[in-house]
């Protein structure tokens, strides 16, 4: 019999600020700027859209969905198994 999966409940709070924001001129600008003053590109937090998104979907796997153990995990209908 298959043991029954602990509750774990948390609340999680994510912004859509960055979504609205254009990749114009202003953010390519910054960009550049922020890449000559700092030696650690990974800490620039204006970068282009698919590499902003690479960034948020790995933040997400890795300190969210990291947190839920395989057994708890999401089925394919979306609601825990």
């Amino acid at each position: 019999m298959r043991k029954k999966p602990k509750i774990i409940k948390q609340v999680y709070h994510l912004g859509i600020i960055d979504y609205l924001q254009q990749w114009d001129l202003n953010k390519k600008s910054e960009n550049l700027a922020k890449r000559l003053l700092t030696l650690d590109a990974s800490k620039i937090s204006a970068v282009n859209p698919v590499l902003y998104e690479k960034r948020f979907v790995k933040f997400v796997e890795d300190s969210i969905l990291g947190r839920i153990p395989p057994e708890e995990s999401v089925n394919t209908s979306g609601f825990y198994s």
